[in-house]
Order: structure tokens, then sequence, then C-alpha cells
């Protein structure tokens, strides 16, 4: 449940490391290689029709199809990027915020990698659409 970032010149040198929850154990994850195709800083949720379902079902929780950014259920957090990756259901596969940091460092989203919302949003700050992303088991 780590996230490592890489001098991009060649070398590989580790250049910071970050604690990650990543998809529960029951849930395949894209892997290899990948980029960047988008990040957005306090972004809106919208939460697809089986995500409803299974908050409402599960959790009780009713979600609305559009979650702004200062809502306690935008389960982004405050940013997400958005990878090349696609989920088992052909959903967009991202690195996101958290709201709940009991979570970090388990395998327990439901499939995207989730991270301390401060230290997201420094990376996301950094990082530039484009930047390959390589993602292993």
């Amino acid at each position: 449940m780590q996230l490592y970032i890489l001098k991009g010149d060649g070398s590989q040198s580790l250049v910071r490391a970050y604690n990650v929850a990543t998809a529960a154990p029951r849930l395949p994850r894209p892997l290899g290689r990948g980029v960047i195709t988008n990040i957005e800083l306090d972004p809106w949720w919208y939460p697809t029709e089986y995500t409803r379902w299974y908050f409402y079902t599960k959790k009780r929780i009713h979600l609305p199809s559009r979650v702004p950014p200062e809502s306690k259920l935008n389960y982004m957090g405050r940013f997400k990027m958005s990878l090349s990756h696609r989920t088992c259901r052909g959903n967009i596969y991202r690195i996101h915020g958290n709201n709940d940091k009991s979570k970090i460092g388990k395998r327990v989203t439901g499939g995207c990698i989730r991270m301390h919302n401060y230290e997201g949003l420094e990376l996301a700050r950094k990082l530039k659409i484009g930047t390959e992303v390589n993602i292993h088991p």
C-alpha cells in the first residue's frame, strides 16, 4: 500500500513514498503502465449508479448523483487524478483524496487509490497531465 514517486531522469531514484489505500482484496485492479489524464482540486464527485446502489444497500446512505466538494459525502476528498487505466467495469481509475484517515494503508477501497488529502494535494500540484503511472501488484 505504497505510492512511489520516482525521478523522471531515467535513474528511477526514489523521490518520495506515500502510504495509500488500495482496492479491497475481492476487487481486481488494473495493472501496468498508463498516464495521468486529468487533475482536479476540490472536485465534484459523480458516483456511478452502482456506487449509489451500493452505498444505499450496504451503508444506508443516499448519495445524490452530484456531490459538491465541501460535502461530507464527497469520497473524492480534496483532489483527484484520473488515470488512463480502467476498472473492471470500464470506469476511470483514479488516485484521489480520502476523508477517513483510518483507511490509509489498507486494502479497503471500491477500486481506486486513496491518499491523505494534504499529501495528495501536494502531489497533484506537482505532477502534470501525461505523467507516467505504473501499477504493480
